[in-house]
């Protein structure tokens, strides 16, 4: 039965690696990761595109200032000004920008992914490490005494069902699953139930 709960922690192990390759994709980290897939944002927002055509509508915004001095010394005043009050150099800017949040968002996402992973990888495999264990030493590790609180595994009757009479209060006992229940007495009805005692 031991080398049956091996086994499958082996292959929990295997199949877990195999995820986290997945979701790691490169072993490239950092900044340089965090870059690549700026670019490709910026890509996708369409950059380059709102580069070029920022210079055509910050020349389209200047064009009246010309006309305003007698020459260009008098006239670069009024087309800075018409040039800033357009905005056309902001939607470069601010492509370039959420480019760069959506690739950090993307990393922090996929570093909480892993965590995530590796946190239910580690549960799964104390759990079932832990369950592979004897129940007297699952007891001994709760912080239980099988010496003196150990009561075997549950009677059966002859219909396979639990016989809770027959239980002692504050006894440790196995299911037929194999899980470690505590027999408890209830004070107001005097009545045995089972609390589940394993992780």
């Amino acid at each position: 039965m031991k080398k049956n709960y091996e086994a499958q922690i082996e292959a929990l192990k295997k199949a877990h690696a195999d995820e986290l390759a997945k979701l790691t994709g490169t072993k490239d980290s950092g900044e340089g990761d965090i870059a690549k897939y700026a670019k490709e944002a910026r890509d996708l927002l369409g950059y380059d595109e709102a580069k070029k055509q920022s210079i055509y509508d910050a020349l389209l915004a200047a064009s009246p200032g010309f006309f305003k001095g007698r020459n260009l010394r008098e006239a670069a005043p009024n087309i800075l000004e018409s040039i800033n009050k357009s905005g056309a150099f902001d939607k470069p800017t601010n492509i370039k920008q959420a480019a760069a949040q959506l690739a950090i968002q993307r990393k922090m996402l996929q570093e909480k992914a892993i965590a995530e992973e590796k946190t239910r990888y580690g549960l799964l495999e104390a759990r079932e490490g832990f369950k592979s264990k004897s129940p007297t030493e699952r007891l001994k590790a709760l912080g239980g005494d099988p010496s003196t609180s150990w009561g075997g595994k549950i009677p059966l009757n002859k219909k396979g069902e639990i016989e809770l009479e027959s239980l002692k209060p504050n006894f440790f006992y196995q299911t037929p699953d194999g899980r470690l229940v505590k027999a408890v007495k209830v004070d107001k009805t005097k009545l045995i139930r089972l609390v589940d005692y394993d992780i």
